[in-house]
């Protein structure tokens, strides 16, 4: 076989999808993986790079024998791993060799006919079927050695990526296929095309025409980061900074932008909390929070070390490149931020800014009316059922926004001032009074259940949501607040974090622990710069990782917001890659428990479109 045929155009400008090693099961990878073969129950892989909901996509598969049944399948990234037994909302691709069909899982056990071709037969050297996914239109074309053979247009719509993977039932026998997603139409030299076809852009290479405006499936062929500001990065949203203590009295902190919420750790100490600051309460001695009590807003020591005390913009004076400053209030010694005898990391995000009382992309109004007003998307301060929040930080470009609000007992929708319902929404009592108003309470759009956490412990999702938000759903304008004195006593102030993914710089969602040292791969679409993950059915810590306190997989250094703990350096490792994270802990470790359910925010460090691995 000539060496050109594993030699494949790739390079950090373009890279095409392949079968994912991090994500195989019961099968071996060669050519680049591209070629996978192996035999035995759900035996299979998935791609590298997801299909897109918007646009045509096309791929390629030769059987690389006459006996080869071939089952494609499609699964949304809430979903994406291989099992025992398939989750549902999937689809299935079927190819034997009498006939061509796709199903669509309505139970763990059963499926729904979308279309069949009967009588199909393989040649002799291997056929090679071609896939067009069109899931805008709820659309899958199926061709076979360039023909149309099926077409369905009735596939269940999600507001979600689809993966692609080869999976295969052991009543089939052995799998062996090549894939060919626009890098190599001989597939592996197992072919000779005389002629070659690109996809609708001129991209990649075919052994068969691909249909009209199809593409191939690689990162020239991604979105851009989805924030439109002209150059940016998805450090300009989101940053982690590290630092070593230097016992002065004042100090300020450049991030490379003015942050709207910093959380910051001391990384060496056993009893100090991550505390919590942001630009809508302010900044001050009196105005920190702490993720592992539940102490109301300024309760605790802190006023008598060290605090943030400004959050700086850009070209100021003290913090020319933008960030905050701390100052040492007295007491035995600056232990929050700049102790001479540790290091300590801020995790920082940007959000509208806070030039006024309500911001929104950095354009501040001193009344909620006033941003309503130039902002009609948002609800008018006289919707009913509506609490008008008391002050706001909206970043529609980071999908992240800050408000706080004012309790009244009564059932209530607050709003957001995002462009799209909320994943993960984090509120906290601020006030003194009673307990349950001064827990930090998560709810997550992808925790499996509907019940709500606790950022301060350990336990599972065990809070009522109806309970907590009452009968309203959480939706484009509002989420909603129940009458339970933990998020709505009356005369009580709360604030609130509000986040969604946005393509390219965060991923909010799910994935099911394995209890393996190989544990699950984790799409996110960007590598990424910082992960948190809490399984909201098993009691487990929350994790955190981030890249600037590990430059290399794997990741060892975790820190707990549930705890005071200082950073651990065990079993806790997780790797960053280029489109995801893979979580890599043996059985009983909290973050990889078989069968449990885990929820993840992550912020990117580079997007998939132009990230190299690491």
């Amino acid at each position: 076989m000539a060496l050109t045929n594993h030699i494949l155009p790739d390079s950090p400008t373009n890279n095409f999808a392949t079968l994912n090693p991090l994500n195989l099961r019961g099968a071996t990878l060669y050519d680049g993986s591209l070629k996978i073969s192996g035999g035995g129950n759900n035996t299979g892989s998935f791609a590298t790079i997801p299909i897109q909901k918007t646009d045509k996509w096309y791929i390629e598969v030769r059987t690389n024998d006459t006996t080869t049944d071939t089952a494609l399948f499609l699964k949304p990234s809430k979903y994406f791993s291989l099992s025992t037994q398939d989750e549902e909302e999937t689809i299935a691709i079927f190819s034997y060799s009498t006939d061509i069909s796709i199903r669509e899982r309505t139970s763990p056990t059963s499926y729904t006919e979308l279309g069949v071709v009967t009588g199909q037969s393989r040649t002799t050297t291997g056929d090679v079927l071609g896939y067009l996914f069109d899931l805008e239109n709820n659309t899958i074309t199926v061709y076979k050695n360039g023909v149309h053979k099926l077409t369905v247009t009735n596939v269940t719509p999600v507001d979600d990526v689809y993966f692609v993977g080869y999976n295969v039932d052991s009543t089939w026998g052995a799998v062996n296929m090549t894939f060919n997603f626009g890098q190599d139409p001989t597939f592996a030299g197992a072919e000779s095309p005389t002629t070659t076809y690109t996809d609708a852009k001129g991209i990649g290479a075919f052994y068969y025409q691909p249909p009209t405006g199809a593409l191939a499936l690689c990162t020239a062929n991604l979105p851009d980061f989805t924030p439109t500001v002209a150059g940016d990065v998805p450090q300009d949203y989101f940053k982690t900074i590290t630092w070593a203590g230097s016992g002065n009295t004042g100090r300020s902190f450049p991030v490379g932008f003015q942050p709207d919420l910093v959380l910051a750790k001391n990384r060496g100490r056993n009893d100090d909390p991550t505390w919590v600051y942001d630009s809508v309460r302010g900044a001050g001695s009196d105005k920190h929070l702490a993720t592992a009590n539940h102490n109301a807003e300024g309760v605790g020591n802190q006023s008598s070390y060290d605090y943030l005390s400004s959050f700086d913009a850009v070209g100021s004076i003290s913090n020319p490149n933008g960030g905050f400053s701390s100052t040492y209030a007295g007491g035995t010694y600056a232990a929050y931020f700049n102790d001479s005898n540790y290091t300590f990391v801020a995790w920082c995000w940007k959000a509208g800014g806070n030039s006024n009382t309500f911001n929104i992309n950095g354009t501040g109004y001193s009344t909620y009316s006033a941003l309503q007003t130039a902002n009609t998307s948002l609800p008018a301060s006289s919707t009913s059922g509506m609490t008008v929040p008391s002050g706001m930080s909206i970043n529609t470009n980071a999908g992240f926004s800050i408000v706080k609000y004012a309790g009244t007992g009564s059932a209530a929708t607050v709003p957001h001032g995002l462009s799209s319902a909320p994943d993960l929404r984090i509120i906290k009592g601020l006030d003194t009074g009673t307990d349950e108003t001064q827990h930090w309470f998560v709810w997550s759009a992808h925790s499996g259940s509907n019940a709500e956490g606790r950022l301060d412990l350990a336990n599972v999702f065990d809070l009522s949501a109806s309970t907590m938000n009452g009968d309203s759903p959480v939706n484009s304008n509002t989420f909603p607040i129940g009458s339970n004195a933990r998020n709505n006593q009356s005369g009580k102030n709360y604030i609130a974090y509000c986040w969604h993914s946005v393509e390219g710089y965060s991923k909010f969602g799910s994935y099911t622990g394995n209890g393996s040292a190989d544990g699950p791969f984790v799409y996110c679409g960007f590598r990424p710069a910082f992960v948190m993950v809490k399984s909201s059915t098993v009691a487990t810590n929350w994790y955190i990782f981030d890249s600037e306190r590990g430059s290399k997989n794997p990741l060892t250094g975790v820190l707990f917001p549930n705890t005071s703990d200082a950073e651990t350096f065990s079993t806790h490792d997780i790797d960053f890659v280029s489109n995801g994270f893979k979580v890599r802990q043996p059985a009983g470790y909290g973050g990889n428990n078989s069968n449990a359910t885990y929820i993840f925010m992550a912020f990117a460090e580079q997007p998939f479109k132009f990230s190299n691995a690491r």
